[in-house]
């Protein structure tokens, strides 16, 4: 009994107390146990954006007027006393000559077999028949032929179309010009 009546035990002790004394012993323990881990946070969806709709196609030309020129240029030269324009391709292969020859203008495309040609320029179109000769199909034109002021003043571009050959879209040049001048200058 000498230990009940002692201060310490005698004093009654407030229910707060209990509990601070409850939370402070829990905290305690809490904090020598492992920490679990803790899960990393789901990854951020990835937003792609929505892919771009694809352009229409291009309507295919069917207009000669709206066709790309054939790549290559005209070049023009005295050889022999023949005025000649040659339309050279980018690797140097002749697509058409132009040369003028007892008075007569030749229009001769390379590679190509005889048949029917036909020319077409801004205002006027023309089917005839070629020659077939060594160097290609040769159409041969009076140096008065109207067609050949037609190449010669067509807007920017005229069309030389022989069968069973690529078309050829040709620039409006001097050159041209050039060699149907020559022919009809007199001698």
């Amino acid at each position: 009994m000498a230990i009940a009546r002692a201060p310490f035990f005698a004093t009654r002790r407030s229910p707060a107390l209990w509990g601070l004394c409850g939370s402070l012993a829990m905290l305690l323990l809490s904090s020598c146990a492992p920490i679990p881990p803790v899960a990393p946070p789901p990854p951020a969806p990835v937003v792609r954006p929505a892919p771009r709709p694809m352009p229409a196609p291009l309507a295919t030309p069917t207009d000669w007027r709206d066709l790309p020129i054939t790549p290559g240029a005209w070049r023009w030269s005295l050889s022999g006393g023949v005025s000649q324009a040659v339309y050279d391709a980018q690797g140097g292969a002749r697509q058409i000559i132009m040369a003028c020859q007892s008075g007569q203008v030749r229009l001769i495309v390379p590679g190509a077999a005889g048949g029917v040609i036909q020319i077409t320029t801004a205002t006027q179109t023309r089917q005839a028949s070629t020659q077939s000769d060594t160097a290609g199909a040769v159409l041969a034109l009076s140096a008065s032929d109207r067609l050949l002021d037609a190449i010669a003043l067509t807007r920017g571009r005229w069309e030389v179309e022989v069968t069973g050959h690529t078309p050829l879209l040709l620039p409006a040049d001097a050159s041209a010009s050039r060699v149907v001048e020559d022919c009809r200058a007199p001698r």
